[in-house]
């Protein structure tokens, strides 16, 4: 069996599927609505359609992904086209019947045009399978994510253990947040994993830490990133540069809150997760560098 007959056979089982779970809607919202003595009404009729044009979109959709993700560039778009419409046509009478029953059991009611849109689906399903093609198509020519994953980013400096297991595990998450184009999420991580390295370089020298000027008079632990970054400043930990960067971090991780969005107007995309990474791992570079000397 080649892979287009593959991608056929399982075309078929998901429209059953789909088709199963379609009727069992249907069979489940008459039920309640004989129960209350809605049997005959326009809920009953829109509550058909809804279920007909759900399904018919589902499957649509469902097929197409199925024959992009199973055929790859290798897709015959016009085989596939025939089959998805083929599919959608054997299945539209089903839904028309379920429909039509309940219109004949309200006299002078309408289908609220599910005839019209049931066709425009079947007749889009080329289209969609197009797109679908396309953004696959897209993917596996884009190039690969430039953050690599955590376990490139070597934590091996940081001293404490515990803040150097904190830091490799949310550098690793920033990286993957990043590839997977959880931007936010990215962000966060990459915060995180620059708090941890940089309370552990604060907390290699307590006394000089703790007497900078500007330092909170609250224990280490309790710092937030703001004043572990001034200090690490005051003290040379991370040159003033790179302290700079840092705070755009420290700014852009509080993003994720939706008020300081809309104050702001500003929005995290996959530019702003790389920077946060980069500036993560020159931290990192730094603090190694320092470490080693």
């Amino acid at each position: 069996m080649d892979l287009m007959d593959a991608a056929i056979a399982s075309g078929q089982q998901l429209t059953d599927e789909i088709l199963y779970r379609a009727n069992d809607k249907a069979l489940t919202l008459l039920s309640r609505l004989g129960a209350s003595g809605m049997s005959a009404s326009s809920v009953a009729i829109q509550g058909m359609v809804r279920v007909g044009l759900e399904a018919l979109r589902e499957m649509s959709g469902s097929l197409c992904q199925l024959f992009v993700e199973t055929l790859g560039p290798d897709l015959d778009q016009l085989v596939a086209s025939r089959f998805i419409q083929a599919q959608l046509n054997n299945v539209l009478p089903f839904f028309q019947n379920n429909v039509d029953r309940q219109v004949a059991n309200l006299p002078g009611s309408s289908d609220y045009g599910f005839t019209s849109q049931a066709a425009a689906i079947v007749e889009h399903a080329p289209a969609e399978l197009q797109v679908a093609a396309a953004k696959a198509n897209q993917k596996r020519s884009a190039p690969p994510p430039l953050a690599p994953l955590g376990s490139e980013l070597d934590m091996a400096f940081v001293r404490n253990p515990v803040l150097r297991n904190i830091a490799a595990i949310n550098s690793s998450e920033a990286a993957r947040c990043l590839a997977d184009g959880a931007h936010n999420a990215s962000v966060a991580m990459a915060g995180s994993a620059l708090e941890a390295v940089v309370l552990d370089a604060v907390k290699t020298v307590p006394e000089q830490a703790t007497e900078a000027e500007g330092a909170p008079p609250e224990p280490l632990e309790k710092w937030d990133l703001a004043d572990l970054i001034k200090v690490a400043i005051a003290i040379d930990l991370i040159g003033n540069d790179t302290g700079s960067l840092t705070n755009w971090i420290r700014g852009h991780r509080n993003l994720i809150h939706p008020g300081r969005v809309l104050r702001l107007g500003s929005e995290i995309g996959g530019e702003e997760a790389q920077l946060a990474f980069d500036i993560l791992r020159l931290v990192c570079k730094e603090l190694r560098t320092r470490n080693a000397e």
